[in-house]
């Protein structure tokens, strides 16, 4: 019997050990970054919505004109990385995808570029009502 106890004590010595071993860390908190198409390629084309049936690339078409072939110009990214898979659009690809979060509102550069009519018109009246000060000479 003494010699089951002595035989085992070494291995009670490395269940401390065993415990101590890092772990992986859990499911996050925070909210999981989706990749999407880059709102814009190098020379300023805006990308157009395609369907996108792959579960790892991200496919991104850049027309140059009303009712183009998808297939003409148009960017691939990866949907693990965000880097650039495929250029098929002259070299014009940015070298990522964008990265967005669920529920994240628009970014300001997207928000600024976003012209709507209905305010540019309220501008407009705004700025017609405004009065400069009258400046005093010496």
């Amino acid at each position: 019997m003494l010699a089951n106890v002595v035989a085992l004590a070494p291995l009670a010595l490395l269940v401390p050990l065993a415990s101590a071993v890092p772990q992986a860390p859990g499911p996050s908190a925070l909210p999981q970054c989706t990749y999407v198409c880059p709102t814009l390629d190098k020379a300023g084309w805006q990308a157009v919505p395609f369907m996108d049936p792959s579960p790892t690339e991200i496919f991104c078409s850049y027309p140059t004109v009303a009712n183009e072939n998808p297939l003409d110009f148009y960017c691939i990214y990866s949907k693990i990385d965000a880097h650039l898979v495929f250029d098929h659009n002259v070299g014009l690809c940015e070298d990522y995808a964008t990265c967005t979060f669920p529920g994240a509102p628009k970014s300001l550069s997207d928000v600024a570029s976003d012209i709507r009519p209905s305010v540019m018109k309220t501008r407009m009246a705004l700025a017609k009502g405004k009065k400069r000060a009258p400046t005093k000479t010496i």
